[in-house]
Order: structure tokens, then sequence, then C-alpha cells
């Protein structure tokens, strides 16, 4: 009994829950993944090229199948019970997986109606807050609109687990600063995870809690912020990572 109670415990504490899970993308193959990401933190996702980070995320946000093992999402098996998973999950990612063609405003009509608690006055408020043009098409908006825009609308949906993947890639040094300050705003409610990707130390530092680090499709690392600043700090884990065979 006392093994189950802790447990259950360290489930109600997991907003992701990863147990033995191979994910196929195409041809790449991430194999026996098994992680806990804790709710309230900001989780961060490093490694080399080719290393599974995108194959990753997007297993979370439930693109990728899963063909063993099992991803749960605020407690919801990801392959049982997918509806469920992911009203809970908002992705911001680096290239946007809304049409092209469509802008803000029809992201708000066609997707919208798929979450039950997605606010319209509150997604319009934020895309005026955050000077995203609600009428311009998403082929037209700069990489950092299109962003901004994705997090508007998993903001909206009120989505507990905030998902970026290499969401910050190819910014300019204002930008970074304004996601990383919405961020943290983010976070000090106490109400949301986030897991981000990337390929940079300087998005994270100031606002990651734990580091995951992946090598050829399975994890290699997990620490925390405490521990890395004890040995040098983000950019010198970096590097160290950078070196390794």
């Amino acid at each position: 009994m006392a093994a189950y109670l802790q447990e259950l415990q360290k489930e109600t504490k997991a907003a992701v829950s990863i147990d033995g899970a191979s994910i196929i993308n195409n041809t790449f193959h991430m194999k026996d993944i098994s992680l806990n990401i804790r709710k309230g933190f900001v989780t961060a996702v490093i490694g080399k090229n080719s290393s599974g980070k995108t194959t990753l995320m997007e297993a979370m946000a439930g693109i990728h199948g899963i063909a063993k093992g099992e991803i749960r999402i605020g407690g919801y098996d990801l392959i049982k019970e997918p509806e469920k998973a992911k009203e809970t999950i908002g992705f911001i990612f680096h290239k946007c997986p809304f049409g092209e063609q469509l802008s803000a405003i029809d992201c708000m009509k066609m997707y919208g109606r798929f979450y039950r608690d997605f606010n319209k006055e509150k997604f319009l408020g934020l895309c005026k807050e955050m000077k995203v043009d609600t009428d311009k098409i998403i082929r037209k908006m700069s990489k950092g609109q299109a962003v901004k825009l994705q997090l508007a609308f998993a903001l909206a949906h009120d989505a507990g687990l905030l998902l970026f993947d290499d969401a910050m890639e190819g910014m300019d040094p204002v930008f970074r600063i304004e996601v990383k300050r919405r961020l943290s705003d983010i976070m000090a409610a106490g109400e949301h995870t986030v897991v981000m990707s990337t390929k940079l130390p300087e998005d994270l530092e100031g606002i990651a809690d734990y580091i995951v680090t992946l090598r050829n499709g399975r994890v290699d690392c997990e620490t925390d912020i405490e521990k890395l600043m004890e040995e040098g700090g983000i950019r010198e884990y970096f590097k160290r990572m950078e070196e390794k065979a």
C-alpha cells in the first residue's frame, strides 16, 4: 500500500509522464523513453541536431505514433483519452502548425471550437496586447508574430501544458527577452507547466528549472538548474554536451 501511495503521489506531481515509450517519426525512432516532467516548472529539452528533440515534443503534442509504452498528459493517456489529454496542451512551434492561408480570426473560428474552454475575448485581447494583426494571414506574418499567435491561442483555452519547440530559433534578442519575460509572468501564476526545446543556452537562463538532454533518440541526462549553477552554469553545461562524443 505504501508503494502504491508513493506512485500515486508521483503521478499527481507530473504534468507529463512517459513510461517506456517508443516513438516513431518516419524513419527516426526513439526507444524506451521514460520521463516525469514536474507540474508547475519549466523543463528544457536540449541536444544536438537529430537527437530527438522535435520528435519528443511532437509526440507529447499527439502528432507522432507511440509503438509501445504510454504518454500521460495531466493524468490522461494520450492514446486512450486523446481528446481530454490534448485539451490541456498548448503548442508553440517554430513552424506554425496552423494553415498559412489562415488569419488569427480564422484560427479562432476554425480551431477554437475544438476546445471546451476556449475564450474568444481572451484570445483577441492577448493578440491586441502582443500586437498580433488578427486580419493578416500567417504566411505574411513575421516568425515572431506567428509565435505570439500560437501563444495567445494556447492561453485562450487555458492550456496547463505549454510546449515550445525551438519557438525562439532565429529571433532577435529583443524578441527573446520579450518571450522570456512573458513566460516568467505565466509561470508566476503557478498554474502552468512549460516544456521547451532549444539549441541556445541563453533561451534558458533565468527561467529553466530542469534540463533533459537527449542523445541519439534516448534520454542521456536529467538534471536541475541548481546543480548546473554549482557546476558552472547553463552555458558551461551546453559546452560540455557539445564536446561529448
